[in-house]
């Protein structure tokens, strides 16, 4: 489901990653140690994969605004 939410989060952008991220934190119990591999999984493996180009036929396709 992490993984899920992820993908979610690259494609709708910025505020949506804020917001995994503060979920994470506050809901997910989930300290700043705990958190580094993540993101850095997300920043590192994840986001470089998914071409600006992608993002928007995946936005299109999933009918996420973004603006």
């Amino acid at each position: 489901m992490l993984s899920q939410n992820l993908w979610k989060a690259l494609i709708a952008g910025p505020q949506a990653e804020d917001t995994m991220w503060d979920v994470l934190t506050n809901e997910g119990n989930l300290d700043a140690e705990q958190l580094e591999p993540i993101k850095a999984c997300y920043y590192k493996q994840m986001k470089p994969t998914v071409s600006q180009d992608q993002l928007v036929v995946l936005r299109a396709k999933y009918g996420v605004r973004y603006e």
